[in-house]
């Protein structure tokens, strides 16, 4: 388990090598699901498809329009009704889609985004959809001290995850999922 946190963080690190306009980061987070606690780490990557911007009043507002992909590993226990004691839970999520950024303050902004994907559960081998939606605040901490150094960023995230089991006779399931990270711009 550790060895593979460790490559998928090294991962993340990596993905700046081949990109142009394009952010990465790593974060922790946690998410709640029926009777079921979880924590984990999670790994994204954004290419920026169109940059807009208006100047009003003399400031500069500026958006983007992203293609994003997320994958998450998170772990926990799962009370499950009929159960004396609570089992462990282990499950990866990777989804794709797009964002919208819109940075109205020099060192703050917004985000939505909506995305499609699979969902994985290690312990009973469930495999099946995934649809996140959500949005969250960027922070750029160097953008208050001077007018260049927005290539790290806090962000802090809040989806809606929802599970579709691809059983016919399973029914799916939704949960929220939080996070903060750190992202790094490579523009």
């Amino acid at each position: 388990m550790r060895r593979m946190i460790l490559a998928l963080v090294l991962l993340s690190l990596s993905v700046g090598a081949w990109a142009g306009t394009h952010r990465a980061g790593a974060g922790g987070g946690g998410g709640r699901a029926d009777k079921c606690t979880l924590y984990g780490i999670q790994l994204s990557g954004e290419y920026v498809l169109l940059n807009f911007s208006k100047k009003e009043d003399g400031h500069h507002h500026r958006g983007t329009l992203s293609a994003v992909g997320e994958f998450t590993l998170m772990g926990g226990e799962h009370e499950k009704e009929g159960e004396a004691e609570p089992r462990p839970l282990t499950q990866y999520t990777g989804v794709v889609g797009a964002r919208l950024t819109w940075n109205a303050l020099k060192w703050a902004g917004v985000f939505g985004h909506g995305m499609i994907g699979r969902y994985w559960e290690v312990q009973d081998g469930v495999s099946s959809g995934a649809k996140a939606w959500g949005g969250g605040v960027d922070f750029l901490p160097g953008m208050l001290f001077s007018d260049h150094h927005e290539d790290i960023v806090i962000r802090l995230q809040l989806d809606e995850y929802r599970i579709s089991k691809d059983e016919p006779d399973s029914t799916g399931f939704k949960y929220p999922q939080y996070t903060i990270q750190a992202i790094y711009r490579f523009e």
